[in-house]
């Protein structure tokens, strides 16, 4: 692990070349996470990390952006049998740029703790369990709260590759991180991979990754929660405007993670909207189809109104759909791209955008226990997507100069006209169902 950090190390510093600084505003994201958000790409059994919430507070300390962050988390293993148990996380962190050697190249200093043991997550993650429909989780917790401190660093490397306008940019990360706790555990991270960013926080990630998180602190929940947080990962993240949306995904471990939440406090200096380069939704799907996220660019065609429609859709399949269950759930996600058209541009003024969208779709639909990890079956098909939908566009220079903000309402048919047939199915549920839905969310059109 030593030569590994050392010549990861060497390699950020042999790479560094000279290059326009990445001006990141103070900004405060106030996020909650859940293993059921993670994209559909792996099995949700609601354990592990399974839940929490986090607010990231980013300010300027002597002209260098400093960053405090606070994560509770909601841990259990309920699948691991006589093992099975609970135990919650509370990190308090600490980041601070130390030295600079070049433009791209920042140094950081990292300090902080945890607190770790009852924290009242089962009372919370019941409660929303409640809400939601969902069966309860009661576990024990076998251990008394401790607290224990961390020192790390980590090393961050922006290269911006092109300049899309004066000021967004297309640019090559790489990043790394060690923490040691004492007692608790050791993490080393290191990531690389391409973001589109501006000097207003906003940025758009997408990172092939590496964890690796030893244990120390003697607990079955903390060792099966570091063992399904190690090794390699993807990591998509999405900050535009008062938006954020994100997941991190462990193929190799069939576990991943999402959140969602808000940006604040980074309205400051930004320009006037001129014209929209980027719309992403992000909204919830009836009839069990859980969560979508669309982007939308003027890149299509010369034709202003007519653009490239990127949409994804995910969820986990409960009693909605299932006789069985809980003892039998699953999953499923659904990957589409066509066009979109809407018949009157946007403006300064309160509007009502009508649109019409068709799309070509891959989805992957997968049922397992819901009690143990026994057996999977999955199916994928080939759809056609029609849908139509109205945008209520709020007045511009609501919360930013560069965004207009607004609700959206959908209806969607899908039609399936292939589906894999080679794995067997299972009886409950129908595979590759021709569906019909509403959707309601939000949108942000934002001038990068």
């Amino acid at each position: 692990m030593k030569k590994l950090w050392l010549s990861t190390l060497t390699l950020l510093i042999c790479l560094t070349v000279a290059g326009q600084p990445i001006n990141d505003k103070p900004h405060l994201t106030i996020t909650s996470f859940n293993d059921n958000w993670g994209g559909g790409f792996t099995a949700i059994h609601d354990h592990m990390r399974s839940l929490g919430f986090q607010a990231d507070y980013q300010f300027k300390i002597v002209n260098q952006l400093t960053q405090a962050r606070l994560t509770y988390s909601v841990m259990n293993n309920r699948l691991a049998g006589e093992n099975a148990s609970r135990m919650d996380e509370l990190e308090l962190y600490f980041r601070h740029p130390v030295w600079k050697p070049d433009t791209n190249l920042t140094v950081n200093a990292l300090a902080g703790g945890y607190i770790a043991g009852n924290l009242q997550g089962e009372q919370i993650q019941n409660l929303v369990h409640r809400i939601v429909g969902v069966s309860e989780v009661h576990l024990p917790y076998k251990t008394q709260d401790r607290v224990f401190g961390f020192l790390g660093t980590a090393l961050w490397w922006i290269k911006p590759m092109l300049e899309v306008d004066k000021q967004t940019q297309l640019n090559f990360e790489l990043q790394g991180e060690y923490q040691w706790a004492p007692g608790y555990l050791s993490a080393a991270m290191g990531h690389m991979g391409i973001s589109l960013s501006n000097q207003y926080s906003d940025k758009i990630t997408l990172a092939l990754g590496y964890k690796q998180r030893d244990v120390l602190f003697d607990k079955p929940v903390l060792k099966a929660v570091g063992s399904h947080e190690t090794g390699l990962s993807v990591m998509y993240a999405m900050r535009l405007g008062v938006a954020n949306f994100g997941m991190n995904i462990f193929p190799g471990n069939d576990f991943s993670s999402g959140y969602m939440g808000l940006s604040l406090l980074n309205w400051k200096d930004r320009k006037n909207l001129e014209q929209v380069n980027v719309i992403t939704e992000f909204g919830s799907l009836t009839g069990a189809n859980g969560f979508y996220n669309r982007y939308l660019w003027n890149v299509l065609t010369e034709i202003d109104r007519f653009q490239l429609d990127l949409h994804y859709q995910f969820w986990t399949l409960t009693k909605d759909v299932f006789t069985a269950y809980p003892e039998r759930h699953g999953h499923y996600y659904q990957l589409s791209a066509g066009g979109n058209y809407h018949f009157v541009q946007p403006n300064d003024n309160l509007q009502v955008l009508p649109y019409l969208s068709a799309r070509l779709g891959y989805k992957n639909e997968r049922t397992y226990s819901g009690e143990s990890a026994g057996k999977a079956y999955h199916v994928w098909s080939l759809n056609l997507i029609g849908e139509g939908g109205l945008r209520l566009k709020l007045p511009t220079g609501f919360l930013h100069n560069n965004c207009y903000y607004g609700l959206v309402m959908n209806a969607q048919y899908v039609s399936t006209f292939y589906k894999s047939d080679n794995l067997q199915h299972v009886s409950d549920y129908p595979f590759g169902r021709n569906l019909g839905y509403f959707g309601l969310g939000g949108f942000v059109m934002i001038d990068l």
